[in-house]
């Protein structure tokens, strides 16, 4: 089945930090098969030598979809993913599909922030209120391919808990809501958190349902 292609808006701080995790360990993973691959260019015929380069190229395919293996930027991805879906529960439940016509229809969601130049809040704000949060600054983008029933998971769970938080956007009682770009850039942040020890960058806040 064809992977799902997930275009993610970040902050560049972050976007090198996956990019370069995923060099480095992808760097880890060429030594480990840099003796197989030798053995396999050795051998005396040019079919025999591009039968088990194949079959190494497949095993290696196979490790990185089976989550051993994270050599590339969307392996890492997905990895980060899936532990952001098991961390709120989404893996444990059963959504209801969201329309086709909702999620494919042009345009952003109400409260949806992921234009960093938008308005943070939709209503005059009133006495009490707290400050609105300044909002990060999404200036790199990253494509990730992931499989498709994950990819499917994330866009329902966020349709099916987000539901209150869009009516509430409508009637003026709140100011945002949680979309997919935020549990995508979750799971980048998750992903990375190992990669720059004490780096004095804040992540900033998820908004959960």
């Amino acid at each position: 089945m064809p992977r799902h292609t997930v275009q993610v808006n970040i902050e560049p701080w972050a976007g090198e930090a996956l990019r370069s995790k995923a060099a480095y360990l992808a760097a880890r993973v060429d030594q480990e098969y840099a003796a197989k691959m030798y053995v396999a260019e050795t051998l005396p015929t040019r079919a025999e030598r591009r039968a088990a380069l194949a079959a190494l190229y497949a095993e290696r395919i196979r490790r990185r979809r089976a989550g051993e293996l994270l050599d590339t930027a969307s392996a890492l991805f997905e990895h980060g993913l899936r532990r952001e879906v098991e961390a709120r529960g989404w893996q444990r439940r059963r959504f209801r599909a969201a329309p086709e016509g909702l999620v494919e229809m042009p345009g952003r969601r109400p409260g949806s922030t992921d234009n960093p130049a938008a308005p943070r809040f939709h209503r005059r704000r009133r006495r009490g209120d707290e400050p609105p949060a300044p909002v990060p600054e999404w200036s790199d983008s990253m494509a990730f391919t992931v499989a498709p029933e994950l990819a499917r998971l994330v866009r329902d769970a966020v349709t099916a808990v987000t539901a209150d938080q869009v009516a509430a956007v409508q009637t003026g009682l709140r100011d945002r809501v949680m979309t997919t770009g935020d549990v995508w850039r979750a799971a980048i942040y998750r992903v990375t958190a190992d990669w720059y020890p004490g780096h004095d960058l804040v992540v900033p806040d998820r908004v959960d349902a």
